[in-house]
Protein backbone atom coordinates (compact mmCIF):
# COMPACT_ATOMS: atom_id res chain seq x y z
CA UNK A 1 0.00 0.00 0.00
CA UNK A 2 1.38 3.46 -0.55
CA UNK A 3 1.33 5.82 2.25
CA UNK A 4 -0.62 9.05 1.23
CA UNK A 5 -1.45 11.13 4.23
CA UNK A 6 -4.68 11.53 2.88
CA UNK A 7 -5.56 7.46 3.82
CA UNK A 8 -5.67 8.28 7.43
CA UNK A 9 -8.21 10.96 6.68
CA UNK A 10 -10.05 9.09 4.94
CA UNK A 11 -10.47 6.27 7.49
CA UNK A 12 -11.56 8.53 9.81
CA UNK A 13 -14.47 10.11 6.95
CA UNK A 14 -15.45 6.74 6.90
CA UNK A 15 -15.39 5.86 10.72
CA UNK A 16 -19.37 5.50 10.45
CA UNK A 17 -20.10 4.07 7.45
CA UNK A 18 -17.57 1.47 8.94
CA UNK A 19 -20.06 0.34 11.39
CA UNK A 20 -22.70 -0.41 8.95
CA UNK A 21 -20.06 -2.57 6.81
CA UNK A 22 -19.47 -4.12 10.25
CA UNK A 23 -22.91 -5.24 10.74
CA UNK A 24 -23.16 -5.87 7.44
CA UNK A 25 -20.52 -8.59 7.73
CA UNK A 26 -21.87 -10.44 10.79
CA UNK A 27 -25.32 -10.11 10.14
CA UNK A 28 -26.28 -10.18 6.77
CA UNK A 29 -27.96 -13.02 4.77
CA UNK A 30 -27.04 -15.10 1.50
CA UNK A 31 -27.90 -12.45 -1.71
CA UNK A 32 -28.24 -9.32 0.57
CA UNK A 33 -26.07 -5.89 -0.59
CA UNK A 34 -25.67 -2.66 0.66
CA UNK A 35 -24.37 0.99 -1.21
CA UNK A 36 -21.77 2.56 0.08
CA UNK A 37 -21.97 6.15 -0.48
CA UNK A 38 -18.89 7.61 1.88
CA UNK A 39 -16.72 5.30 0.05
CA UNK A 40 -17.96 6.22 -3.28
CA UNK A 41 -17.13 10.02 -2.22
CA UNK A 42 -14.06 9.23 -0.58
CA UNK A 43 -12.78 7.80 -3.32
CA UNK A 44 -13.35 10.30 -6.16
CA UNK A 45 -11.62 12.36 -4.06
CA UNK A 46 -8.83 10.45 -3.70
CA UNK A 47 -8.45 10.10 -7.27
CA UNK A 48 -8.29 13.83 -7.75
CA UNK A 49 -5.97 14.25 -5.75
CA UNK A 50 -3.25 11.69 -6.19
CA UNK A 51 -3.65 13.13 -10.04
CA UNK A 52 -3.02 16.82 -9.32
CA UNK A 53 -0.53 16.34 -6.51
CA UNK A 54 1.48 13.25 -8.63
CA UNK A 55 0.34 13.43 -12.20
CA UNK A 56 3.78 11.34 -12.97
CA UNK A 57 2.89 8.54 -10.26
CA UNK A 58 2.06 5.71 -13.32
CA UNK A 59 5.07 5.98 -14.41
CA UNK A 60 7.06 7.03 -11.63
CA UNK A 61 5.03 3.36 -9.88
CA UNK A 62 4.94 0.64 -12.21
CA UNK A 63 2.95 -2.14 -10.35
CA UNK A 64 4.03 -5.51 -9.75
CA UNK A 65 0.80 -7.61 -10.96
CA UNK A 66 -0.56 -11.04 -11.61
CA UNK A 67 -1.43 -11.31 -14.95
CA UNK A 68 -3.47 -13.62 -16.62
CA UNK A 69 -3.38 -14.82 -19.84
CA UNK A 70 -6.51 -14.81 -22.24
CA UNK A 71 -5.32 -16.95 -24.67
CA UNK A 72 -4.50 -20.15 -22.29
CA UNK A 73 -7.97 -20.37 -22.35
CA UNK A 74 -8.72 -24.35 -22.12
CA UNK A 75 -12.18 -24.64 -21.18
CA UNK A 76 -15.41 -23.53 -22.99
CA UNK A 77 -17.21 -21.83 -19.95
CA UNK A 78 -15.96 -17.92 -19.16
CA UNK A 79 -16.88 -16.35 -15.71
CA UNK A 80 -17.70 -13.51 -17.48
CA UNK A 81 -20.19 -15.61 -19.74
CA UNK A 82 -21.96 -17.33 -17.25
CA UNK A 83 -25.32 -15.44 -17.77
CA UNK A 84 -24.93 -16.23 -21.65
CA UNK A 85 -26.92 -18.76 -23.18
CA UNK A 86 -25.25 -22.63 -22.80
CA UNK A 87 -25.02 -22.61 -26.62
CA UNK A 88 -23.68 -18.72 -27.22
CA UNK A 89 -20.92 -20.16 -24.20
CA UNK A 90 -19.82 -23.28 -26.23
CA UNK A 91 -19.49 -21.27 -29.63
CA UNK A 92 -17.96 -18.89 -28.33
CA UNK A 93 -15.20 -20.88 -27.38
CA UNK A 94 -14.95 -23.12 -30.56
CA UNK A 95 -14.29 -19.37 -32.47
CA UNK A 96 -15.49 -16.24 -31.24
CA UNK A 97 -14.47 -14.58 -34.37
CA UNK A 98 -17.75 -15.28 -35.60
CA UNK A 99 -19.31 -12.61 -33.21
CA UNK A 100 -17.44 -10.05 -35.61
CA UNK A 101 -19.69 -10.30 -38.30
CA UNK A 102 -23.26 -9.98 -36.25
CA UNK A 103 -23.51 -6.69 -34.76
CA UNK A 104 -23.80 -3.66 -37.56
CA UNK A 105 -22.48 -1.69 -35.28
CA UNK A 106 -19.45 -3.86 -34.42
CA UNK A 107 -16.53 -1.08 -34.05
CA UNK A 108 -18.50 1.21 -31.91
CA UNK A 109 -19.18 -2.43 -29.58
CA UNK A 110 -15.15 -2.69 -29.82
CA UNK A 111 -14.40 1.08 -28.98
CA UNK A 112 -16.79 0.85 -25.79
CA UNK A 113 -14.80 -2.18 -24.74
CA UNK A 114 -11.32 -1.04 -25.25
CA UNK A 115 -12.31 2.12 -23.61
CA UNK A 116 -13.66 -0.58 -20.46
CA UNK A 117 -10.55 -2.27 -20.74
CA UNK A 118 -8.27 0.99 -20.55
CA UNK A 119 -10.51 2.39 -17.30
CA UNK A 120 -10.16 -0.96 -16.22
CA UNK A 121 -6.11 -1.15 -15.88
CA UNK A 122 -6.49 3.14 -14.74
CA UNK A 123 -9.08 2.47 -11.32
CA UNK A 124 -7.11 -1.23 -10.53
CA UNK A 125 -4.12 1.52 -10.18
CA UNK A 126 -6.04 3.84 -8.13
CA UNK A 127 -7.50 0.61 -6.19
CA UNK A 128 -3.85 -0.25 -4.81
CA UNK A 129 -2.51 3.12 -4.09
CA UNK A 130 -5.57 3.31 -2.54
CA UNK A 131 -5.03 0.42 0.02
CA UNK A 132 -7.81 -1.77 -0.85
CA UNK A 133 -5.76 -4.59 -3.01
CA UNK A 134 -4.31 -7.32 -0.91
CA UNK A 135 -0.83 -8.28 -2.11
CA UNK A 136 0.86 -11.60 -1.63
CA UNK A 137 4.53 -12.22 -2.42
CA UNK A 138 5.07 -8.41 -3.34
CA UNK A 139 2.60 -8.72 -5.99
CA UNK A 140 -0.88 -6.99 -6.02
CA UNK A 141 -3.54 -9.30 -6.31
CA UNK A 142 -4.82 -8.45 -9.83
CA UNK A 143 -6.13 -10.18 -12.76
CA UNK A 144 -6.47 -12.89 -9.88
CA UNK A 145 -6.16 -16.31 -12.74
CA UNK A 146 -9.36 -18.66 -11.62
CA UNK A 147 -9.48 -22.16 -13.30
CA UNK A 148 -11.29 -25.09 -12.47
CA UNK A 149 -10.72 -28.17 -14.35
CA UNK A 150 -13.79 -29.84 -12.59
CA UNK A 151 -16.55 -27.73 -14.35
CA UNK A 152 -14.11 -26.51 -17.05
CA UNK A 153 -14.43 -22.69 -16.41
CA UNK A 154 -11.62 -20.19 -16.13
CA UNK A 155 -12.17 -16.58 -14.91
CA UNK A 156 -10.21 -13.98 -13.66
CA UNK A 157 -11.46 -11.06 -10.83
CA UNK A 158 -10.31 -7.75 -11.19
CA UNK A 159 -8.69 -7.82 -8.05
CA UNK A 160 -8.59 -9.25 -4.12
CA UNK A 161 -9.08 -6.58 -1.58
CA UNK A 162 -9.39 -6.13 2.29
CA UNK A 163 -11.53 -3.53 3.95
CA UNK A 164 -8.30 -3.62 7.13
CA UNK A 165 -6.99 -0.09 5.77
CA UNK A 166 -9.68 2.04 5.36
CA UNK A 167 -12.41 0.24 7.29
CA UNK A 168 -10.08 -1.08 10.19
CA UNK A 169 -11.88 -4.54 9.55
CA UNK A 170 -9.83 -7.38 8.26
CA UNK A 171 -12.45 -8.88 5.64
CA UNK A 172 -11.31 -10.31 1.95
CA UNK A 173 -13.36 -9.94 -0.68
CA UNK A 174 -13.36 -9.93 -4.47
CA UNK A 175 -13.45 -6.70 -6.42
CA UNK A 176 -15.17 -5.91 -9.34
CA UNK A 177 -14.78 -3.02 -11.76
CA UNK A 178 -17.82 -2.61 -13.88
CA UNK A 179 -18.06 0.14 -16.58
CA UNK A 180 -21.62 1.57 -17.95
CA UNK A 181 -22.45 3.70 -20.91
CA UNK A 182 -25.14 6.01 -21.96
CA UNK A 183 -28.63 5.22 -23.95
CA UNK A 184 -30.56 7.06 -26.73
CA UNK A 185 -34.31 7.21 -24.74
CA UNK A 186 -36.54 6.39 -27.89
CA UNK A 187 -39.26 8.50 -26.24
CA UNK A 188 -37.28 11.65 -25.28
CA UNK A 189 -34.39 11.33 -27.31
CA UNK A 190 -32.30 11.95 -24.62
CA UNK A 191 -29.36 9.94 -23.45
CA UNK A 192 -30.00 8.12 -20.10
CA UNK A 193 -26.86 7.04 -18.19
CA UNK A 194 -27.45 3.19 -16.81
CA UNK A 195 -25.35 4.15 -13.89
CA UNK A 196 -28.24 6.10 -12.97
CA UNK A 197 -30.91 3.45 -12.63
CA UNK A 198 -28.25 1.37 -11.25
CA UNK A 199 -28.09 4.10 -8.32
CA UNK A 200 -31.30 4.37 -8.12
CA UNK A 201 -32.39 0.38 -7.80
CA UNK A 202 -29.41 0.41 -5.11
CA UNK A 203 -27.92 -2.91 -6.03
CA UNK A 204 -25.87 -4.65 -8.75
CA UNK A 205 -26.79 -5.62 -11.71
CA UNK A 206 -28.83 -8.82 -11.96
CA UNK A 207 -26.45 -9.80 -14.73
CA UNK A 208 -23.49 -9.67 -13.02
CA UNK A 209 -24.27 -12.21 -9.74
CA UNK A 210 -23.46 -15.39 -11.39
CA UNK A 211 -19.89 -14.37 -12.43
CA UNK A 212 -20.01 -12.94 -8.42
CA UNK A 213 -21.22 -15.50 -7.06
CA UNK A 214 -18.43 -18.33 -8.81
CA UNK A 215 -15.52 -16.01 -8.01
CA UNK A 216 -16.89 -16.36 -4.52
CA UNK A 217 -17.25 -19.87 -4.82
CA UNK A 218 -13.81 -20.76 -6.25
CA UNK A 219 -11.82 -18.18 -3.78
CA UNK A 220 -13.99 -19.34 -0.65
CA UNK A 221 -15.08 -15.72 0.03
CA UNK A 222 -17.90 -14.68 1.29
CA UNK A 223 -18.31 -11.14 0.04
CA UNK A 224 -17.75 -9.08 -3.29
CA UNK A 225 -17.47 -5.08 -3.55
CA UNK A 226 -18.60 -3.55 -6.89
CA UNK A 227 -17.20 -0.56 -8.57
CA UNK A 228 -19.85 0.81 -10.86
CA UNK A 229 -18.05 3.82 -12.93
CA UNK A 230 -19.40 5.80 -16.16
CA UNK A 231 -17.04 5.39 -18.93
CA UNK A 232 -18.14 9.15 -20.51
CA UNK A 233 -18.52 10.39 -17.25
CA UNK A 234 -16.40 9.01 -14.15
CA UNK A 235 -17.96 11.05 -11.41
CA UNK A 236 -20.73 8.88 -12.06
CA UNK A 237 -20.05 5.85 -9.86
CA UNK A 238 -20.76 3.81 -6.87
CA UNK A 239 -20.30 1.11 -4.61
CA UNK A 240 -21.98 -2.15 -3.32
CA UNK A 241 -20.56 -4.60 -1.34
CA UNK A 242 -22.60 -8.09 -1.92
CA UNK A 243 -23.10 -11.28 0.31
CA UNK A 244 -22.73 -14.79 -1.59
CA UNK A 245 -25.71 -16.16 -2.45
CA UNK A 246 -25.92 -20.18 -2.21
CA UNK A 247 -28.97 -20.97 -4.11
CA UNK A 248 -27.63 -19.04 -6.68
CA UNK A 249 -24.56 -20.80 -6.99
CA UNK A 250 -26.14 -24.14 -6.83
CA UNK A 251 -27.88 -22.74 -10.50
CA UNK A 252 -24.49 -21.79 -11.86
CA UNK A 253 -22.98 -25.03 -11.15
CA UNK A 254 -26.01 -27.09 -12.67
CA UNK A 255 -25.63 -25.10 -15.63
CA UNK A 256 -21.75 -25.26 -15.89
CA UNK A 257 -22.18 -29.58 -16.01
CA UNK A 258 -24.75 -29.03 -18.66
CA UNK A 259 -21.80 -26.85 -20.42
CA UNK A 260 -19.48 -29.53 -19.67
CA UNK A 261 -21.11 -32.55 -21.20
CA UNK A 262 -21.91 -31.34 -24.69
CA UNK A 263 -18.23 -29.64 -24.55
CA UNK A 264 -16.88 -33.45 -24.09
CA UNK A 265 -19.08 -34.60 -26.70
CA UNK A 266 -17.84 -31.54 -29.05
CA UNK A 267 -21.89 -30.60 -29.70
CA UNK A 268 -24.33 -27.82 -29.46
CA UNK A 269 -27.25 -27.83 -27.24
CA UNK A 270 -30.83 -26.50 -28.61
CA UNK A 271 -31.06 -22.64 -28.01
CA UNK A 272 -33.65 -20.88 -26.18
CA UNK A 273 -36.43 -19.62 -27.23
CA UNK A 274 -35.78 -16.38 -29.72
CA UNK A 275 -38.49 -14.48 -27.82
CA UNK A 276 -36.54 -14.05 -25.25
CA UNK A 277 -34.64 -10.94 -24.96
CA UNK A 278 -31.25 -12.40 -24.05
CA UNK A 279 -31.62 -14.42 -27.45
CA UNK A 280 -32.46 -10.98 -29.63
CA UNK A 281 -29.66 -9.07 -28.46
CA UNK A 282 -26.79 -12.81 -28.33
CA UNK A 283 -24.03 -12.07 -31.36
CA UNK A 284 -24.61 -15.18 -32.71
CA UNK A 285 -28.35 -15.33 -33.30
CA UNK A 286 -27.85 -15.02 -37.18
CA UNK A 287 -25.65 -18.91 -37.03
CA UNK A 288 -27.31 -20.31 -33.91
CA UNK A 289 -29.98 -22.21 -36.36
CA UNK A 290 -27.04 -23.56 -38.55
CA UNK A 291 -24.78 -25.34 -35.79
CA UNK A 292 -25.78 -28.12 -33.80
CA UNK A 293 -21.66 -29.48 -33.51
CA UNK A 294 -18.26 -28.09 -33.07
CA UNK A 295 -17.53 -29.06 -36.89
CA UNK A 296 -20.08 -26.95 -38.29
CA UNK A 297 -18.86 -23.58 -36.39
CA UNK A 298 -15.42 -24.49 -37.68
CA UNK A 299 -16.87 -24.95 -41.40
CA UNK A 300 -18.61 -21.21 -40.90
CA UNK A 301 -15.20 -20.27 -40.11
CA UNK A 302 -13.33 -21.48 -42.82
CA UNK A 303 -16.20 -20.48 -45.51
Amino acid sequence: MYDFKCISEYREKLSSEAILVKKFIENSEDGDCIQLPELTEVFTDFQNKLWEENPNIFLKEPLITTVFDQSERKYPSRASMLNSCPKAILISYVDGTLSNNVPKDNMRNKNAANMGTMLHEILQRYFSFFGLVEKENNKYLLEYPIVDDELCITGHCDFIGNFKSLYDIDCKFIGEIKTTGSYKNPYSGEHTHKIDRIIKQAHPEYEHLAQANFYMYELDLDFELFYYIDRGNTYLSTFFLYKKDKNFLKKIIKKLKYVKKYFINEKLPKPKSKSKKRCQYCNYLTICSDVDTFDDIRALVHE
